[in-house]
């Protein structure tokens, strides 16, 4: 499946002030629904058993109401969640005539790295040029 935008270097970077945050917020969410966990695994089993009740239900989904704005924010705007407790982005660009990602962490000041598709973030490399994305050799 093709992306649907290719950033530049540029493009990604300036998209980053705009995550830092989100990207914080997710995280404080996810933690409001962990204690949420059991009481759902035992609302799914009760369904199979013609139901139950949740009388969390409403803190519940106000937070995964909030979770999905966000993730609403980041699909949007092309970049890619791939590890919510590490702050993971990626941002498919071209490199080569080949889609690639940029690659940037939440704790890290900028997108100085990227990785081929297939090699995943064990394949990151830092950026040679970091004015000029990745390299073109």
């Amino acid at each position: 499946m093709a992306p649907r935008r290719l950033f530049t270097l540029e493009e990604a970077r300036a998209l980053v002030p705009a995550l830092r945050p989100r990207l914080r917020e997710m995280a404080r969410i996810r933690e409001r629904l962990l204690p949420f966990r059991g009481e759902v695994e035992r609302l799914a089993g009760d369904a199979q058993r013609g139901g139950g009740t949740f009388p969390s239900a409403g803190e519940y989904f106000r937070h995964v109401q909030a979770l999905n704005g966000h993730l609403g924010f980041l699909r949007e705007s092309g970049a890619e969640l791939k590890d919510l407790a590490t702050g993971l982005v990626d941002f498919p660009s071209l490199r080569q005539g080949r889609v690639v990602y940029l690659c940037w962490r939440m704790e890290e000041e900028t997108v100085t790295h990227w990785h081929a598709i297939e090699t995943g973030f064990a394949g990151r490399k830092p950026i040679e040029n970091p004015r000029a994305g990745p390299p073109e050799g």
